[in-house]
Parts: C-alpha cells; structure tokens; sequence
C-alpha cells in the first residue's frame, strides 16, 4: 500500500523510487517472518541487516504481522556497530526540497533508546553517510518520531550518487524494540 501523500505526489524518478520503498516497508509487514535472520540475510527485498565482523554479538530480527521488523541484541563488548539498510536506488539530489522520516516504534527494555538516522550514498571510493539532523528514541510506549530536512542542509549528502540507503544504527548496548510503521517522504 502505498500512503496517500505518495499518490499526490507528481511521478518524477525520485518518487518512483519512493514508491519502491514504500513497497518494500509493506511487503515486510504483511509477512509475518518470526524466523530470525543473520547479519548479511536479507530480512526482504532492498532489507538487510549488518554488522560488525569482528562482533560474536546475538541478534534476533523478525518481521510480525502488521510490523516492519523487531530487534533484539545483546550488548558485546567488540561491537561497534549494527545497522540496518533499506535500499533507496538513487536520488538526485538536485530535484529533491525535501527529505523526511517518520516512524512509529516502541523499545521492550527499561532505558530509552536512541537510534541515528543517515542516509549513505554510494561514491566511486566508498560511500559516504549523511545523518538526519535528530535521533529517533525509543521508550517503553510507543512513541512517534518526525524529521524533516532540506537536503542541502544534511552534511555529507552529494547530489549525485550510484546508490542510495536509508540506515539505522543500531545502539551496541541491549535492544530490544519494534518498528511498526515507518515512511520515508521526498519531496
């Protein structure tokens, strides 16, 4: 299902693109995979998880009915880091005024959890990431989280790029937490 907003939208390659994601976000909810998948595995099409190679840490990561995924982690002393990757193509950058992310998620554990948000983009030496002015966090009841941000604001962001992703990474401490909704909006 793609939103409302998303159909308003006028059919240019970023919002394609968009729709794209969109699709993916609910594929995975409408799934209802409680088999745990590993670091590397695709959790659905464009979905994945990594993680550090060094790291021996435990992760869980499912798809319920009605959710996009939950996450659970123990802390391990030699990760230092875990994200999870939703694949965006490409987007121009330069027909781009805005960029957006909502999500609708609640952690299962007793301290408030923060999650940054980047978007890394694939260059002919690397990739590089460009962070989301906020944090999403995470609390023991569901909460809602909203940034928006002008491309041109987001440091580290080319206007060009070979590829795209939407990444969340992942707190090295004990997660435990589910996403139930999530857009991304371009504009």
């Amino acid at each position: 299902m793609i939103s409302q907003s998303l159909k308003k939208l006028k059919k240019s390659k970023e919002n394609i693109e968009l729709e794209a994601l969109s699709l993916r976000l609910s594929a995975l909810k409408m799934k209802d995979s409680l088999t745990s998948i590993n670091p590397g595995d695709r959790l659905a099409p464009g979905v994945f998880l990594l993680q550090d190679p060094r790291s021996k840490r435990k992760i869980e990561i499912t798809s319920p009915k009605d959710k996009v995924v939950h996450i659970r982690a123990s802390e391990h002393q030699q990760t230092s880091w875990t994200t999870l990757h939703f694949q965006l193509e490409t987007l121009d950058m330069p027909q781009v005024d805005l960029l957006g992310l909502m999500v609708k998620a609640q952690s299962f554990t007793e301290q408030a959890q923060t999650i940054p948000v980047a978007i890394r983009n694939g260059t002919r030496s690397g990739f590089r990431d460009a962070f989301f002015p906020k944090q999403i966090v995470l609390t023991d009841s569901m909460g809602r989280h909203v940034d928006m941000a002008d491309p041109a604001e987001l440091q580290g962001l080319p206007q060009m790029a070979e590829w795209r992703e939407l990444i969340l990474f992942l707190p090295a401490y004990d997660i435990d937490f589910c996403i139930t909704k999530m857009s991304f909006i371009v504009q």
